[in-house]
């Protein structure tokens, strides 16, 4: 059992809620379920009582809490020893980064800062761009690394501070009838089937409106918000194809799998967004570190 499993345990029973812990812990909530099956599997008990009021502890639950909270009072009590930040004391920088976030080669650049600063705690949730937009806006996160078309629309109440452009490609498995093209012209994108984020995300949204001003029918296979593994799974058994960047291709690209380029060639631009308020010294930190490891 991880440390972390026995914050998630507590988060839950003050919450009263699996989704309002996943919010709280800034996880999603199958992670966060996994998460709670895994204690209960290891100690062979159920923690939680669900039904259609919220969720409840069990007897074990309760004596799982109380036992939870005297670790997390020790754990404080060692840290403090040691003149080291507490839970309590710690930073807390709540971050939204897209879905291939690691794929892209971002997320090295975000751990190297969190492992050189042991003050700051990073919380970090998959999130599609009006999700990300509307939390900075209400505060729950700090920052977030969103992707934008170059003809995508930004708002004036947040700040966007330009990383990196990238070509966008059509990726797809090695059988697909498209796969030896140069590139993929807009009379053929209608005869793909595509893999899109959920219908009322930002990816499906700006994808449909690509697929409209190209004149190609727009051909959904299947809509998946977080589960990037199911979708290479559906590209690599060439159940649809997935529009992606640059970074992402080439991370996925191999045996099976390969990418072609869009014709005529669209961009999509990374940013860091973060609201317009005035941020504390470790989170200007934090900012300038990414911009600086990022930034064309």
């Amino acid at each position: 059992m991880e440390l972390r499993q026995i914050y998630y345990v507590l988060e839950i029973a003050r919450q009263k809620s699996f989704r309002g812990a996943a919010n709280e812990l800034y996880i999603t909530q199958p992670a966060l379920t996994r998460q709670m099956k895994a204690v209960e599997d290891e100690l062979q008990v159920r923690l939680f009582d669900r039904d259609t009021h919220g969720v409840s502890l069990t007897k074990d639950g309760e004596k799982f809490c109380e036992r939870g909270e005297e670790v997390v009072r020790a754990m404080d009590a060692l840290l403090e020893s040691f003149h080291q930040p507490t839970e309590g004391s710690r930073v807390v920088i709540n971050l939204g980064v897209f879905l291939f976030v690691r794929q892209a080669g971002i997320l090295p650049v975000i751990n190297e800062f969190f492992s050189k600063n042991h003050n700051v705690v990073g919380n970090l949730k998959i999130v599609d761009n009006r999700e990300g937009e509307d939390m900075l806006r209400n505060r729950r996160l700090d920052f977030a690394i969103l992707k934008v078309a170059d003809d995508g629309m930004t708002f004036s109440d947040l700040e966007y501070e330009k990383l990196f452009s990238e070509q966008l490609y059509v990726l797809m498995s090695r059988s697909n009838k498209f796969a030896g093209n140069k590139a993929i012209r807009p009379d053929e994108l209608g005869e793909l089937r595509i893999l899109t984020g959920g219908l009322e995300s930002h990816y499906y949204t700006e994808i449909k409106k690509f697929f409209n001003s190209s004149g190609a029918d727009f051909n959904v296979a299947f809509m998946n918000d977080n589960e990037w593994g199911t979708m290479i799974d559906m590209v690599r058994d060439d159940v649809g194809v997935l529009i992606a960047s640059d970074r992402v291709c080439r991370h996925f690209s191999g045996d099976e799998i390969t990418f072609v380029p869009l014709e005529p060639k669209k961009v999509i631009t990374t940013y860091l967004v973060s609201s317009k308020a005035p941020e504390p010294g470790i989170k200007r930190a934090f900012r300038r570190h990414v911009i600086d490891a990022l930034k064309e």
